[in-house]
């Protein structure tokens, strides 16, 4: 029978995992670093030799080739390793590599150092690949309704997301793909991009010198990202995609009144160039610009007509990683800065900055002990960027901590802001607490469990209920499934 260790002991992040990983292999092939590897040409011998090859046709001729992992894509079926000469392609499909070969591969990292023993063959080029997610929450809220009553009962909310893909690869290393998330949701699964139906767009450059996208994209300080560890990223406290409560009138997330990010992404996902280095000695950089806040392409669409339509958004991250003795460190910071058209009295371009750290580190062979959290800064109120203002008006913070064994992991998470009060709008401030337990079923099955509790509070007027606090909490269940054509 065959060992579905590997797939089972794994952890969801992989941050957490190098220690987990190295166990496993020496478990299953034992030496892990061999002093000697023999390797029957380098990847530029192999390309030269094989140059006339035809797509998708297959060779008998075995050769023995290595090198330095720079990509993995579908679950490690494809691999591009370099080494001093050129770039080759690996290619691990079930029909011809054998399932206990296929259970090594979770645990092949970027910049691992490997030998592969294969055929030569030329594969298909520009194919497509598509992945699907869909997710749903059960959850019970206790909070606050319009005076004198309040919502609880058992409640739902889910979402679908379509991310088609299709990629060329060429043998000089470059490689070209068009990327797309299609979205579906109910008014609490709306997340950041605020229930977009096209989350994502773009088409993307890949080279040994880095990643560059045109189209709608996440901003560079975005993605380069550090917080601290989420049991289910999900449903969390910071920058959560499903909400457990609810404004009455509209049925909304009521985290659109305040919602707690501790990332910078003040450019969201508005059409962008970007640009994100190779990863380097552990050091990553990411740039971006973004013309407007329009959506369309290409780049016709100014954004809402509104007074602080910001324009001119550039953003930039450093994230950094290093293993320091067992401790596995990352941390990075970010800042974005724009211009603001149509101004009110008092408002100016955005002006955003952030950073954060994290650090994993493994108890004994298997629990791994995670802590971690993220600042935020920003002259928008509530991070809203049409309403930005002289001088830092919001603030977050997040901390949290995680323990996980492999497949189980629980975490408590905590996250405070403020939003100073602008023209036209009042000091308002939250407060969260999260604690959580997770179980990842297999690579394309999560689960997860706890309690939320968030608080609002402002400095004049009133919320719905007819006071200046709500304070709710919530109980939830939470399944995520995941799949790949």
């Amino acid at each position: 029978m065959t060992d579905n260790k590997t797939e089972n002991t794994l952890s969801s992040d992989a941050t957490e995992v190098r220690a987990q990983k190295l166990k496993l292999l020496r478990e299953q092939i034992g030496d892990v670093y061999p002093a000697h590897f023999h390797r029957t040409m380098t990847n530029a011998e192999l390309a030269e030799k094989y140059k006339d090859l035809e797509s998708d046709v297959e060779t008998q001729d075995v050769v023995t080739v290595a090198g330095r992992v720079y990509s993995s894509r579908n679950s490690g079926m494809f691999m591009d390793i370099h080494d001093a000469s050129a770039k080759i392609q690996i290619f691990s499909h079930k029909d011809v590599t054998s399932e206990e070969a296929r259970a090594l591969l979770p645990m092949i990292d970027i910049g691992d150092i490997i030998g592969v023993t294969g055929v030569v063959r030329r594969t298909k080029r520009g194919e497509l690949t598509i992945n699907a997610q869909a997710s749903g929450a059960l959850f019970g809220p206790d909070q606050p309704g319009p005076p004198g009553k309040k919502i609880g009962g058992a409640r739902t909310s889910g979402l679908f997301r379509l991310m088609p893909t299709l990629r060329r690869d060429y043998d000089s290393g470059l490689a070209l793909s068009l990327e797309a998330i299609v979205a579906a949701s109910d008014p609490l699964s709306r997340g950041r991009y605020d229930g977009d139906a096209l989350e994502r767009l773009a088409g993307v450059v890949r080279t040994g010198l880095g990643t560059v996208q045109i189209g709608l994209a996440d901003g560079a300080g975005y993605t380069l990202a550090v917080t601290g560890p989420k049991v289910d990223p999900g449903v969390s406290l910071d920058d959560p995609r499903t909400s457990f409560f609810r404004e009455p009138a509209s049925g909304r997330a009521l985290a659109g009144l305040f919602p707690l990010r501790a990332e910078v992404g003040a450019s969201s996902n508005y059409a962008k160039f970007t640009y994100a280095s190779p990863e380097i000695f552990g050091i990553q950089l990411g740039l971006s610009f973004t013309p407007t806040e329009g959506k369309q392409l290409p780049f016709m669409n100014a954004g809402p007509h509104v007074p602080g339509r910001q324009a001119d958004i550039w953003e930039a991250a450093l994230r950094v990683s290093q293993d320091v003795g067992p401790l596995t460190v990352s941390a990075y910071g970010g800042f974005a800065t724009g211009r603001a058209e149509h101004k009110l009295a008092g408002q100016h371009g955005v002006s955003d900055i952030g950073f954060g750290l994290r650090a994993d580190y493994p108890l004994n062979e298997e629990y791994t002990l995670s802590l971690g959290g993220a600042y935020r800064n920003s002259n928008a109120h509530a991070f809203d960027i049409n309403q930005s203002y002289g001088g830092p008006t919001t603030r977050a913070v997040q901390a949290s901590g995680m323990i996980s064994n492999g497949t189980w992991s629980a975490g408590l998470e905590y996250g405070n802001g403020v939003a100073g009060a602008v023209p036209g709008r009042p000091r308002v401030g939250l407060n969260g607490w999260e604690a959580s337990l997770g179980y990842q079923v297999s690579s394309s099955i999560g689960a997860s469990t706890g309690w939320q509790h968030l608080s609002y509070g402002r400095n004049n007027g009133a919320f719905f209920n007819g006071t200046s606090r709500l304070s709710m909490d919530a109980v939830f269940f939470h399944l995520d499934l995941k799949t790949s054509q």
